[in-house]
């Protein structure tokens, strides 16, 4: 249940000749971090993108980039979307191999004890968990490093792979503002037993926990 709250959206335009000198006016009302969305390449192409990352560095903002998205989505794209979102969560992926959800579980379990959405609490246990469990899944942590992370391995052990990964995630995590700790939530350390009891345990991850484990990715959270 959200309960009661009051929810306002609006859309200012400003149109015309020097329509962009608008900005000025309005990024002072907001915060630093700027998301900045557009299609296929035209805004460079014709001067339109420079002109808006310099009024929006001018203003102290962190701009982050959403390109290539497809204007006014065709309904055969909206159900290739609704497909491959399909594939992801129906569990068919994961026949014949065990998968890893016991982050969830924790996040569930903070959530349970607080009015935080799971993917904020997702946020929050995260790299406690992650750190926890990297001994026993060091291989497939090196290879996300590698993967996702660009994390060079010449000269380096794969536990100090999966490490940088790891500090690397932490990292963006931080970056783009998510919330790295439970306290933040509203979690107190009064909450700890009642947290880890709400915590259902999987058998499916690279270890699987215990209650002792549970309070102790919890601590961390904090």
């Amino acid at each position: 249940m959200l309960g009661n709250f009051t929810y306002c959206n609006p859309t200012k335009l400003y149109f015309g000749q020097n329509a962009l000198d608008g900005l000025n006016e309005e990024l002072p009302k907001y915060g630093k971090n700027v998301l900045l969305v557009y299609g296929g390449g035209s805004i460079k192409k014709n001067g339109i993108y420079d002109k808006v990352v310099e009024i929006l560095k001018a203003n102290g903002k962190e701009v982050y980039e959403d390109a290539g998205v497809m204007p006014n989505p065709t309904v055969e794209k909206l159900n290739e979307g609704m497909w491959i979102a399909t594939w992801a969560l129906n569990t068919l992926v994961a026949k014949g191999k065990t998968t890893d959800w016991m982050v969830h579980m924790l996040g569930q379990g903070v959530a349970a004890h607080t009015d935080a959405t799971h993917g904020m609490t997702l946020a929050a246990v995260s790299m406690p968990y992650y750190r926890y469990i990297l001994p026993y899944g060091t291989a497939k942590f090196a290879r996300y490093a590698e993967n996702v992370w660009n994390v060079n391995p010449e000269g380096k052990t794969e536990i100090q792979v999966a490490n940088e990964g790891l500090d690397a995630m932490e990292a963006w995590m931080k970056k783009i503002g998510l919330v790295m700790n439970i306290t933040e939530l509203g979690a107190a350390k009064a909450m700890l037993d009642g947290m880890v009891k709400s915590t259902l345990i999987m058998d499916g991850g690279y270890k699987v926990m215990d209650a002792d484990d549970i309070r102790t990715v919890l601590q961390a959270s904090f």
